[in-house]
């Protein structure tokens, strides 16, 4: 029963989505509603953050995504 803020940085290259709904690079929670905005294009270092309730969760899987399953292209 914490709140956790979670922040990191992102550079990315020429990230395009390949589906419509696809996020481009960010950080989510697995299973769980919680992500940081999604990248996309040519950035520089860009600071991403996200707030977190774990409610009774003793552990989270943090991923860092390219898209859904890893199916937008580019670097990031």
């Amino acid at each position: 029963y914490s709140t956790y803020r979670i922040s990191a940085w992102i550079r990315t290259e020429d990230v395009v989505k390949v589906e419509g709904d696809d996020p481009g690079a960010r950080l989510n929670l697995h299973a769980r509603p919680e992500h940081t905005a999604a990248l996309t294009g040519t950035r520089d270092w860009t600071r991403v953050e996200m707030t977190v309730q774990t409610g009774a969760d003793d552990q989270l899987q943090l991923n860092c995504i390219l898209g859904w399953f890893g199916r937008a292209r580019g670097r990031a």
